[in-house]
């Protein structure tokens, strides 16, 4: 339990640290959007029980797709914030 635990909360700090790195080129942007969204997506994956659960499988696509729309668009927020 204590192992489980343990990567819960590593793959829940690596996804939280991406919230706050906006990086400046667009490319880095989509890298670290689709890195983030995979991240995320991986602990929801594993939480539902890896390849065990009928739609867990479909998480991982769907994640890091939304991190690539959201890397540029966190840009584009925090350029225009500053």
């Amino acid at each position: 339990m204590l192992k489980v635990a343990g990567v819960g909360a590593a793959l829940g700090f690596l996804g939280a640290v991406g919230i706050y790195f906006a990086p400046s080129s667009l490319g880095q942007c989509l890298g670290w959007g689709a890195a983030m969204g995979l991240l995320a997506s991986a602990s929801v994956f594993l939480a539902k029980g890896g390849w065990t659960s009928w739609d867990a499988p479909f998480v991982v696509p769907t994640g890091i797709v939304t991190g690539v729309i959201l890397g540029p668009a966190i840009r584009w927020l925090s350029r225009r914030a500053s």
